[in-house]
């Protein structure tokens, strides 16, 4: 059964995306181009109103890409750390500690009170105090240990379960990036890396506005 080479998933025959991380796969076709608009291929032969229809929606497009990027990003380290966390378990010495403190207090203080009052009646809470104090705290530590355990399992189905939902959610958006990616690829040749934003775009759409610019061509030119 082959694995994901990034994430290491079990991949299934027929699987396009890894369904731990949403990868493309080797040797797998990602999404299929899909035409943008019914735009005429010959960017220098485009009329101004086409050209400011293409680069609206071209900045649009650069927009989504760029936040799909990052949530990409996030989704992608916050796997990263859930898959690197620990299950938290809670022993009873974590909340049995205090007890033992609170009994050699009383211990010392009440050897003392004997000590200076000359006094028996002092005497048998030596022990008496100090045993009662750890019995109270083995069961109250016990006590507390099992809820916090609970808590503690409780949350780990809960982040499980979000760690599935984030998967499915990484998934999903590999595949709009990769579609997005093919869809605007064909862009590549005219329009400059440092023009693939909104701003920009936005900044050209006002050149083709203003004349500046006669077409999408002239404007990408004049830019770069």
């Amino acid at each position: 059964m082959p694995f994901c080479p990034t994430c290491g998933e079990e991949i299934r025959a027929g699987d396009k995306f890894c369904p731990g991380c949403g990868r493309g796969l080797p040797g797998s076709e990602a999404v299929a181009p899909v035409a943008s608009d019914s735009l005429t291929e010959d960017f220098s032969a485009m009329s101004k109103e086409e050209s400011i229809k293409l680069t609206e929606q071209l900045g649009t497009k650069y927009h989504s890409l760029e936040r799909m990027q990052r949530e990409i990003k996030e989704l992608v380290d916050s796997l990263k750390h859930s898959a690197n966390r620990q299950p938290k378990r809670y022993s009873a010495f974590r909340f049995f500690w205090p007890y033992l403190v609170y009994a050699a207090v009383a211990c010392t203080i009440f050897y003392y009170m004997t000590a200076l009052t000359r006094s028996i009646f002092f005497a048998p809470l030596i022990l008496i105090v100090p045993v009662v104090l750890i019995i109270v705290g083995g069961v109250k530590s016990r006590k507390m240990r099992e809820e916090c355990n609970y808590d503690a399992a409780n949350y780990e189905v809960t982040l499980s379960q979000k760690v599935e939902e984030q998967k499915k959610r990484l998934s999903q958006l590999m595949a709009r990036e990769a579609e997005l990616r093919s869809e605007l690829d064909k862009y590549n040749g005219i329009v400059p890396v440092h023009m693939r934003n909104k701003s920009k775009l936005l900044y050209a759409k006002k050149m083709l506005e203003t004349d500046k610019a006669g077409n999408f061509a002239e404007a990408m030119s004049m830019l770069k």
